[in-house]
């Protein structure tokens, strides 16, 4: 059954009763045994009683009295849901060849056992060469982290169907580059009906449209059962294949597989951006859908204990049940042995013994200076508070003083010799600008105390989305900020004293949920990612800009390209994309000369690759020179960064320059 069939078959299901006109009545859908079920999950005796006392019929506040049970979440909402969101991956679907043809997302359901749709791998062969990617997200900071990829091992356990549209595949416990499958844990999935009821919130960790991983918390609702299918609407614009469905408690409530999409005047089946579908694999992620459905995890489990097993499979099925995540082996025992040690790169090192079985070896945790937060021990918010006093000053000071600039910048310059050839001036600057990049700060120094407080402020004395134009108070951006981290720290240093220690990637995934309430985060114009997060390019203000964080994920790492006015490409507040290309909405001059200084300061780093920089578009990025000049914004931030780090962009000082550098250089011999 291929996946336009399945959405036939899901539409059908939706309009035996009018799922999307019409308000569903939970009481027509539930039985006394589900809702007994929940009750007794949610601890909730003393509805149980009234309950059994009574027809679910009379009792039209059980519903209320459910949801409001699980209104006001505790903040263990938020690690529950960090945990479980690594055990999600990006399933990458490839030919023997290797070539990738789609993608789309699974989850562990047991130490050896990845869940997706039968659509997504609809065969041995489809599993044979693909793979399962776990990581593939942004860190708190808005870029992207190194991702772990695992082969699939279906011919240790393969187990689909069609009409449930499940593949249940092994997967090998230790990828060549030596990281246990183990690490990633999994969901114990829950046999019995009643996880979740009719007017419950659901939530959903997808890959959508292969996208980092993203997550909506409480955002959809359940509106009605049919027989092996659960229907919910969401807000969210983009569906996801193979995506876990969780309650509150998150537990495994279906498997998501299809939707009711929208349709044209022709019954044509539309994608976000408005074009008709092809019914192109590559782009059934894009599909606008206006309901979705999932496959019961107890239909699947029913369907999975009726088959005829041979005893290894068996082995490997049973771990489902008889294997905890809680009781696994995964971490037997967690100390400290010693920390912090301060090492020459800056960063700061915390030294643990995991234990997975036997005990390993000395395992090293490293995290930057800069997230204090992470550490064991409360630390001060010394630079938190004085970025908000620097955010003050700076209103009291000229925003940009030509006289002071002028000064500046005819000194900085006094060395070079800008008659040199192309080649040879494009050396001298690069010379120059890394030998007067005097001070490298921490990221967080740079994000905190300079980038938002002072640097990118508008003349206005506010921030601008790089991309979009958006705005908010650089006061209040620092604001939010330091009082998600301090009440993370308070909640995390309790968690310490009652539970130990937590593993360093545990506390990253619980700042990653958090991270997404932040009004701003900080975009790099060159990604991370091309340059593998290292000083000093992280930190180097120069590529720096204050930016929505629907934005920096929207732009994800994909290089900048210029589209024409008739491309049909997916557009959003910030800008438009296609495949591996992005042009902003706004902000193209600034890019560019930001792009134009990093391939001078960091020769030989970025570049020429699939997804970075290609050397055919630095055309795109002269033409938005030449057409977005310089403004006093970028003069006030050359200015500023110059006093903060010492260097400056030659680029914004003598925009003329374009013409007598070989900016190809920067690409590496």
């Amino acid at each position: 059954m291929n996946f336009k069939e399945q959405i036939m078959k899901t539409e059908a299901r939706v309009n035996v009763y009018e799922f999307i006109e019409k308000s569903s009545d939970w009481q027509k859908h539930e039985t006394m045994e589900r809702v007994l079920f929940r009750l007794n999950s949610l601890k909730l005796d003393d509805m149980i009683v009234e309950s059994m006392e009574a027809n679910t019929d009379s009792q039209p506040n059980i519903l209320e009295r459910i949801i409001k049970a699980n209104e006001l979440m505790n903040v263990t909402f938020l690690y529950k849901g960090a945990s479980v969101a690594r055990t999600v991956g990006r399933v990458i679907i490839r030919q023997p060849s290797g070539r990738i043809i789609g993608y789309g997302t699974g989850f562990m359901v047991s130490p050896q056992l990845l869940l997706t749709n039968n659509h997504v791998l609809e065969s041995k062969l489809d599993a044979q060469h693909s793979l399962i990617e776990f990581n593939f997200r942004e860190n708190y900071f808005g870029q992207l982290t190194e991702s772990i990829k695992f082969k699939l091992k279906p011919d240790d356990f393969f187990y689909a169907n069609e009409h449930l549209d499940f593949s249940l595949v092994a997967v090998e416990k230790k990828n060549i580059h030596g990281n246990l499958l183990l690490e990633q844990g999994w969901n114990q999935l829950i046999k019995t009906s009643g996880k979740a009821i009719v007017g419950e919130h659901v939530n959903i960790i997808q890959h959508p449209a292969a996208e980092p991983k993203q997550i909506v918390i409480r955002q959809n609702t359940i509106k009605a059962l049919k027989d092996s299918f659960i229907h919910y609407i969401t807000d969210t614009e983009i569906g996801s294949s193979g995506s876990p469905v969780y309650n509150d408690q998150w537990e495994v409530v279906a498997l998501h597989h299809a939707g009711v999409p929208k349709r044209d005047s022709n019954g044509n089946i539309l994608l976000i951006d408005g074009r008709v579908w092809n019914g192109n694999r590559s782009e059934q992620d894009h599909i606008a859908w206006t309901a979705n459905e999932g496959v019961r995890i107890s239909e699947i489990l029913k369907y999975l204990d009726s088959q005829h097993m041979s005893q290894s499979e068996k082995m490997i099925y049973n771990e489902i049940y008889s294997a905890s995540p809680s009781k696994s082996e995964m971490v037997k025992n967690t100390n400290i042995n010693q920390g912090p040690i301060h090492e020459p790169d800056g960063s700061t090192s915390w030294y643990f013994r995991l234990n997975f079985g036997p005990v390993s070896d000395q395992q090293k945790i490293t995290s930057d200076t800069d997230k204090k937060f992470e550490t064991p021990q409360k630390q001060p918010y010394a630079d938190n508070a004085h970025a908000v006093v620097n955010a003050a000053i700076s209103e009291e000071k000229p925003y940009y003083d030509s006289v002071t600039d002028a000064l500046n910048r005819e000194k900085y310059y006094s060395t070079i010799d800008f008659g040199q050839s192309p080649q040879e001036l494009f050396k001298s600057l690069s010379i120059h600008l890394k030998n007067t990049h005097n001070k490298i700060l921490s990221y967080k120094q740079a994000r905190w105390q300079y980038l938002y407080p002072i640097v990118d402020r508008r003349e206005g004395g506010y921030l601008r989305n790089i991309y979009s134009g958006s705005t908010i108070d650089p006061v209040e951006a620092i604001r939010r900020e330091m009082i998600l981290i301090e009440e993370h720290q308070e909640v995390f240093l309790e968690q310490l004293e009652s539970q130990n220690i937590v593993k360093e990637i545990d506390k990253e995934d619980a700042l990653d949920l958090l991270e997404a309430q932040l009004a701003f985060n900080c975009e790099h114009v060159v990604p991370q990612s091309w340059f593998d997060k290292k000083q000093p390019m992280r930190s180097d203000l120069h590529h720096l800009f204050a930016c929505d964080p629907k934005c920096n994920s929207f732009r994800g790492n994909i290089p900048y390209f210029q589209f024409s006015a008739m491309d049909e490409v997916t557009q959003y507040q910030c800008g438009r994309r296609e495949g591996n290309k992005f042009e902003p909405e706004i902000g193209h001059g600034a890019v560019a000369r930001a792009t134009f200084y990093f391939l001078l300061r960091y020769p030989g780093i970025i570049g020429d690759e699939t997804r970075e920089l290609q050397k055919n578009r630095l055309k795109i990025l002269i033409n938005w020179h030449h057409q977005y000049p310089v403004d006093r914004y970028e003069l006030h931030r050359n200015e500023t960064i110059f006093s903060a780090q010492g260097n400056r962009n030659p680029l914004i000082d003598f925009p003329e320059l374009i013409d007598k550098i070989d900016l190809e250089k920067g690409f590496g011999d």
